[in-house]
């Protein structure tokens, strides 16, 4: 290209325009910023600037019509219609990763145009750098604020997560219950203030892989160190089942804790294994007064015995009175047909004959009653009548004594299960009880009636006793079975027998014992 062919001044400003296209704003001010330095450019009639599809014109008059460019989108840069021809000229504004538009030239002396074209593609590639470094600027300024967006939405959302977090661990220190979580490898994150309590974990912070040295867990012996497959956290990390397994922890400057634990399994909405969680209900003071209660109901069980031994020696006293008298009869006759000389052999052995019954009878009543007081290890099934028979006879000799009556009626002959020395032992306290009424009162003619039958409505079994002994008061009757409450006086009465009979009723045949007060008198009621 020889020199002589450029002008000078129009080298000189287009130089000019290549060193100064940053500055331009954006393609609309391109295109105004070329429009007179372009068009001093020999053979140039007029200039525009297509970017993504959008035509920028000069401020020439003439705006010429491009038939074949639609410019509807910037989707259309790429498969531009528009090409070279005599009069026109299309640069692309293009980079090595995209072609961002063109910039078309019309030309109205095409011989005078060549010596220019490579500055102006010079220019070119300087306006597509220039339009690349702005939109990867302007792609940093809204990933920058995208980002700040995203930034300040964490930095709530952390807020708001501290302070839920800080609410979730003041509930869970409010809890008495102990709260201790793991992740998937099985290791502790979470031990509420009750959970370090039990634990005898320090107040400081100490790393989770140290709270294990201040504490000791143990099966509910106390006694056996818990496996690590026993514990239930670890247990419910696995995926078993753990409701109310019972543990003992034992701190190492505390006292022991009993504990119920429960524990779950946390899982994802994938199924995926996030750790587990347990609780522990601190039932120590359960066990104590459990250990308590069962120390008091062995107490009360001696004296239970007591009891029934002593009801055991009035009764054998009373069958045993009528033959030890026979007896010493026997003997005073035997005695006095000697000192007559009356004393034969045929006498004597009628005499002895009769003593040997007699004291047969002793020894029946002792197996009688030996076998009545009999503990029994295994349940049966029994007619309930039988027992109540039987439980009578013990006390027959007592009461024929003492003119008391005695009405049986038995409308449906009944079996239950369970143990018929218990059932008896609650019909004889029951008698008992009507009996020391009888004679606390005074009573003359005393008169039970006991009723036997089998409630249609409910298919319990029923045994009623009734008495004329004159009941109890009002505000007392709700507490006859209650351990040592009685009416008598204290030289009579231990407050025992009733509670001991509802006990049994309770435990041995899952029954109920009831009381009111009926005319002149008291019914207890045994339902099973």
């Amino acid at each position: 290209m020889p020199d002589e062919l450029i002008n000078t001044d129009i080298l000189g400003q287009l130089l000019l325009i290549q060193n100064t296209l940053e500055i331009m704003p954006d393609a609309k001010g391109m295109a105004e910023y070329l429009s007179k330095p372009l068009l001093d450019v020999p053979g140039v009639a007029s200039i525009q600037i297509c970017y993504k599809g959008q035509i920028f014109y000069n401020s020439a008059d003439y705006i010429p019509d491009y038939a074949n460019c639609p410019a509807t989108d910037g989707n259309c840069v790429d498969s531009c219609g528009l090409v070279d021809g005599d009069r026109f000229k299309k640069i692309p504004l293009r980079t090595l990763d995209d072609t961002y538009g063109y910039l078309l030239l019309n030309l109205d002396e095409p011989a005078d145009f060549p010596p220019y074209e490579p500055f102006l593609r010079n220019i070119c590639n300087v306006m597509s750098r220039v339009i690349e470094n702005r939109e990867v600027i302007e792609k940093l300024k809204t990933s920058n604020y995208e980002l700040q967006l995203i930034t300040d939405e964490l930095k709530k959302k952390t807020v708001d997560l501290e302070y839920h977090q800080s609410i979730l661990e003041a509930i869970l220190d409010c809890v008495a219950d102990g709260i201790v979580a793991c992740d998937k490898d099985a290791m502790l994150l979470l031990f509420n203030r009750a959970s370090r309590n039990f634990h005898g974990l320090p107040v400081e912070h100490i790393p989770a892989d140290k709270w294990a040295e201040h504490y000791d867990l143990y099966l509910p012996d106390g006694i056996t160190p818990m496996k690590k497959e026993d514990i239930p956290l670890f247990k419910a990390l696995n995926g078993q089942d753990v409701t109310n397994i019972e543990m003992v922890i034992a701190p190492k400057n505390a006292s022991r804790h009993v504990l119920l634990a429960t524990g779950r399994q946390l899982v994802s909405k994938d199924k995926d294994n996030l750790g587990a969680v347990a609780s522990m209900n601190d039932i120590t003071e359960l066990r104590k007064a459990e250990k308590e209660l069962r120390e008091k109901e062995h107490l009360i069980y001696e004296q239970s015995r007591q009891l029934a031994m002593n009801e055991l020696l009035v009764n054998i006293s009373h069958h045993w009175r009528q033959p030890i008298n026979a007896v010493s009869v026997l003997a005073q006759e035997i005695r006095d047909a000697y000192r007559f000389n009356e004393l034969t052999f045929e006498h004597l052995d009628k005499v002895v004959k009769t003593i040997m019954n007699e004291l047969k009878t002793l020894s029946d009543t002792i197996d009688d009653f030996r076998s009545f007081y009999r503990i029994e290890k295994n349940n049966k099934r029994f007619k309930v009548a039988d027992v109540v028979r039987k439980t009578l006879y013990v006390m027959s000799e007592y009461f024929n004594e003492n003119d008391i009556t005695v009405d049986f009626h038995v409308k449906d002959d009944v079996i239950i299960e369970g143990y018929p020395n218990e059932y008896s032992k609650v019909v004889s306290t029951i008698l008992n009880n009507t009996r020391d009424a009888f004679e606390q009162r005074n009573v003359e003619k005393g008169h039970i009636k006991i009723e036997l039958y089998k409630d249609p409505s409910t298919g319990k079994v029923v045994l009623k006793i009734s008495d004329n002994g004159g009941g109890v008061k009002d505000d007392l009757i709700n507490k006859i079975f209650d351990p040592y409450f009685t009416t008598k006086p204290k030289s009579r009465g231990t407050g025992i027998g009733l509670y001991m009979a509802n006990v049994l009723v309770q435990r041995k045949f899952q029954g109920v014992l009831r009381a009111e007060n009926i005319d002149g008198g008291l019914a207890i009621t045994i339902e099973i």
